[in-house]
């Protein structure tokens, strides 16, 4: 799995489509989102994607990626 994270996280994801990329069930995975938000490690992209529920969610981004492409 860890092998193909850069290639899904580009644009970045909502929880739910973690949950289903990578075969969790979204109550195990939610906490860890808080989580890493906490740490800085995630952002929230100001983007807004329909979730399983309909409701929009926030798609989330790994800032490493921000990091890369600023130094590019």
């Amino acid at each position: 799995m860890a092998a193909t994270w850069p290639q899904w996280t580009g644009s970045g994801l909502t929880v739910d489509e973690t949950c289903a990329r990578a075969d969790y069930r979204r109550y195990s995975l939610q906490p860890r989102f808080t989580a890493l938000k906490d740490r800085g490690a995630i952002r929230d992209t100001g983007l807004r994607r329909k979730n399983e529920s309909g409701r929009n969610a926030i798609v989330w981004r790994a800032c490493h990626h921000d990091r890369r492409e600023a130094q590019a």
